[in-house]
């Protein structure tokens, strides 16, 4: 008999509620609400929206939700408001991962569990004080997986919801469209019943739109130079590792999807070789620049998740949460691969909740403990 038969699902919530305080109150205490780095960029943009002058570039339209509470920020004179919005958004989302959690892994002792572990990973919740896009964007990730897969019946409320959400992911962070790309992959995955012509075409008309939305977002400029990281080679954005751009055989138009599949057809060892890199960057995890204990915390944390994901997808079958998932990561590996990877791990953190899930699916047994 598990831990879990002796609590029911209110109890669990209400010590993850009194966790999650604590925690949150921990990293409050010692990181204080942060308004550099990426923050400024917000800021500076939030100060335009107020001026009532144009964003700097229209890819700011895709931060806008973010902006538009720093812009409210702003005009108080501090950044509370954004912070509380984080911490409640990261209630509701832990709230909703416990839930979504104990439908796939039908457990509430491993549902309590993966729940701790979202809340103790210290790097993922750090965002909560972080004038950035990162801490509304992962939980609204968490909450719409909710919606998505949520049991019971599919109303036009649940509908509404379930997209008003999703579009509002895509205006927090660029990436949400990879969201978008991987609902698209479930729906084609669960649509047995149509004519193989009107399923392949809820995959590929969707897709060319998520391709054309791309294209363009990579032809607004706004400080993104889409050659840059294979020019100079970063393998982390913003970290070149060549003084002098390399010599490589490009298109007269650099700035588009074809201009990156011009590259890989006429440069394909030289991206296999960066892109290699980049996959050790991505699920490595490992930078130089952090401390010997903060690498060896993000191995013990996350190195164990990995060998129960290749236990689990060995040992278990396929089903739709894990497809949905492991696309979502797919996607976010390949953006990196023909990217760059983040300083600090933030596009693999957003994978969080998903790698936990399917690591404990490992454990998962039949009835409900």
């Amino acid at each position: 008999m598990t831990p879990g038969k002796y609590f029911t699902n209110y109890q669990h919530l209400l010590i993850l509620s009194i966790g999650w305080l604590f925690v949150q109150g921990g990293i409050l205490y010692f990181n204080p609400i942060y308004t550099d780095g990426e923050a400024l960029r917000i800021i500076r943009e939030a100060g335009h929206f107020n001026d009532g002058v144009p964003f700097s570039s229209p890819v700011y339209y895709t931060y806008l939700t973010e902006i538009l509470l720093t812009s409210i920020s702003l005009k108080a004179g501090h950044f509370w408001l954004n912070y509380i919005v984080h911490l409640l958004l990261n209630l509701l989302a832990l709230h909703c991962f416990y839930h979504l959690s104990l439908q796939w892994l039908a457990s509430r002792f491993l549902a309590f569990t993966g729940s701790i572990l979202l809340l103790i990973c210290i790097p993922y919740q750090l965002y909560n004080t972080f004038i950035y896009t990162e801490s509304i964007f992962y939980s609204l990730i968490i909450v719409y997986a909710f919606l998505l897969f949520r049991n019971g019946k599919r109303t036009g409320g649940w509908l509404a919801v379930t997209i008003l959400v999703l579009l509002i992911i895509c205006i927090t962070r660029p990436s949400g469209i990879f969201v978008v790309a991987a609902t698209i992959v479930y729906g084609f995955y669960k649509l047995h019943g149509i004519p193989p012509i009107l399923r392949w075409a809820v995959l590929i008309v969707p897709l060319a739109g998520v391709g054309f939305w791309v294209n363009t977002g990579m032809q607004t400029g706004g400080g993104i130079n889409v050659m840059e990281p294979f020019l100079r080679e970063h393998i982390i954005c913003d970290a070149p590792t060549l003084s002098t751009p390399a010599t490589l055989k490009l298109s007269d138009q650099p700035q588009s999807l074809y201009g990156l599949l011009y590259y890989i057809v006429h440069n394909f060892p030289h991206f296999i070789q960066l892109a290699s890199q980049k996959t050790i960057a991505f699920f490595g995890l490992f930078r130089p620049w952090y401390s010997t204990m903060h690498n060896i915390a993000l191995g013990l944390f996350f190195y164990p998740l990995y060998l129960c994901i290749g236990v689990a997808l060995w040992r278990k079958k396929m089903n739709d949460f894990i497809l949905y998932a492991l696309t979502l990561m797919i996607i976010h590996w390949v953006f990196v691969m023909m990217s760059c990877d983040e300083w600090h791990n933030r596009f693999f953190l957003t994978l969080t909740p998903f790698l936990i899930i399917i690591a404990l699916h490992l454990f998962k047994r039949e009835r409900l403990r």
